[in-house]
């Protein structure tokens, strides 16, 4: 609850009529920065990560994941299933002592379609998205601070997203 602030119901969003600013102390913002930079570049080295300027990600995996996202490639059609239950559950169950970051998504209902290549060292999970969007993201978060993995469509239509899972 935020003092002197009247809500009508208890949504997730609201839109206040006048600013708001809030503040913490700039020793604080910074241990939280430096934390979520750490988990950040945990997961890309984990993962070994790999971006390009097109949108399109490589996940390099060990063989217990690759048989484990092969069998959910049979049964899967979105993309933000296999971040959620995949991609972060994996690298979070790695974890000695589990950091408390969270995952959240920002999806302005999505029309895409989902097609996996299967090769014998990787698999590639194509998504194209079959309409303009204002933002397509996912991200996990930590601290209030957010890192996204999707792309921004912008004025795009029929864009092709590429997300690569090699075999290491």
């Amino acid at each position: 609850m935020i003092e002197n602030l009247l809500f009508k119901n208890n949504l997730s969003k609201i839109n206040l009529k006048e600013k708001s600013y809030f503040t913490i102390l700039k020793t604080q913002f910074d241990q939280q920065l430096e934390e979520f930079a750490k988990v950040t570049m945990d997961f890309w080295h984990y993962y070994q990560l790999e971006t390009y300027n097109n949108g399109n990600l490589v996940f390099k995996i060990k063989q217990d994941l690759f048989n484990n996202l092969l069998s959910k490639s049979k049964y899967t059609f979105s993309f933000t299933s296999i971040f959620y239950n995949f991609i972060f559950d994996s690298y979070r169950s790695s974890l000695q002592n589990p950091t408390p970051w969270y995952i959240y998504q920002g999806i302005v209902n999505t029309n895409h379609n989902i097609n996996w290549i299967k090769n014998q060292k990787s698999l590639i999970m194509e998504v194209k998205f079959n309409e303009k969007n204002d933002y397509n993201t996912l991200h996990f978060g930590y601290h209030g601070l957010g890192y996204s993995f999707l792309i921004y469509l912008g004025n795009l239509k029929n864009i092709i997203q590429k997300i690569e899972f090699k075999l290491i």
